[in-house]
């Protein structure tokens, strides 16, 4: 009986055996058939740069990593994720140009086949694209394994089909490696301040008694002058005051920080600089405040005014501010004698 038993259960590991390399070899001749048949799929059919209005996405191990791209209403981008910090529209529209030309080819039909093509939901990268209205118009799941460097294996959410793809999806996104989250600094914009320096008409900076001053213009074209001197002394060399203004104009930050947050020492700013631009009559005004420095970084906390965003900018964003009235008064240049 016992020989019996034995010989039973051996059966039914052998046709259990049989069973599952005939399922590898279907697999197999499924790949093979799709890899030299199908025909490549256009995953985006719509141009993107016009339907696209939003772009998430996110490592599969660290779902709190999103990295969310919004377009706003005015067609400029945001990084929504990162307090709504300013994205390079190039750097933007350069990735949804790549995703327009996204074509993959069939390379499985399983759910079987995910974990060895490393397209399980919690070993690969997921981007999901969406317009206005919000409506998902693309819900990709992205491999980290890779044949060469410039095609991915992927998968619609909701379809078990592997797809090779024509491009380094996860790698437009600073995602290179399985432990990597999406990288903001990918779009960033680390500009602070966006202004026509020709329309500036007040300069005002305010720190202690030494660097303290206001230099006002009564009109773009006007010459500049020192406000508060007696007779509004006019400021002799111009490019002094125009070099200052593109000096902050190109500044850039480190980065930026959570803007409801209260500890950057803003209660009681080291300086506050104001810029007063003038355009149709109509006057705008643009605020920085310096708060509390970051010694570990050499670095400072700013923050800027209509938009409420706060930065973290460098020690040498500071030295700009460190003026005085002699700083803009050019030394007269002494004339050579005549022999």
């Amino acid at each position: 009986m016992k020989i019996k038993k034995l010989l039973i259960i051996g059966g039914i590991v052998l046709v259990l055996l049989a069973l599952t390399f005939a399922k590898n070899i279907f697999q197999k001749v499924k790949i093979a058939k799709s890899s030299s048949s199908e025909p490549a799929i256009l995953l985006i059919k719509d141009d993107p740069a016009i339907f696209v209005n939003k772009i998430e996405i996110y490592n599969g191990i660290d779902q709190a990593s999103k990295l969310v791209l919004v377009r706003e209403p005015n067609g400029e981008w945001v990084i929504a994720s990162k307090f709504k910090a300013k994205a390079r529209k190039e750097a933007v529209e350069g990735v949804l140009n790549n995703l327009r030309r996204l074509k993959g080819e069939v390379r499985g039909e399983s759910k079987d086949l995910f974990a060895d093509f490393a397209l399980q939901d919690n070993q690969s990268g997921h981007l999901i694209l969406k317009d206005a209205s919000d409506k998902i118009l693309l819900n990709l799941v992205v491999s980290f394994k890779m044949t060469n460097w410039n095609q991915s294996y992927a998968r619609l959410a909701d379809s078990e089909e592997i797809l090779l793809l024509n491009g380094d999806v996860l790698g437009w996104f600073g995602m290179l490696e399985p432990s990597v989250k999406p990288q903001s600094g990918v779009f960033a914009d680390y500009g602070i301040f966006s202004f026509d320096t020709n329309l500036v008409v007040k300069i005002d900076l305010i720190g202690d008694a030494r660097h303290s001053l206001v230099m006002s213009r009564s009109e773009p074209a006007a010459p500049w002058r020192f406000e508060k001197s007696r007779n509004k002394t006019e400021i002799p060399d111009p490019g002094k005051v125009n070099d200052f203004l593109l000096n902050i104009l190109n500044s850039t930050c480190l980065d930026m920080a959570d803007p409801k947050l209260n500890s950057y020492g803003f209660d009681h700013p080291v300086k506050t600089l104001k810029l007063d631009s003038v355009k149709a009559k109509k006057t705008t005004q643009i605020q920085i405040e310096i708060g509390a420095p970051i010694k570990e970084k050499n670095a400072f906390y700013a923050r800027v005014f209509p938009e409420n965003k706060v930065y973290i900018l460098p020690d040498s964003f500071m030295k700009l501010l460190d003026r005085d009235k002699a700083s803009f008064i050019s030394k007269p240049v002494k004339k050579k004698n005549k022999r």
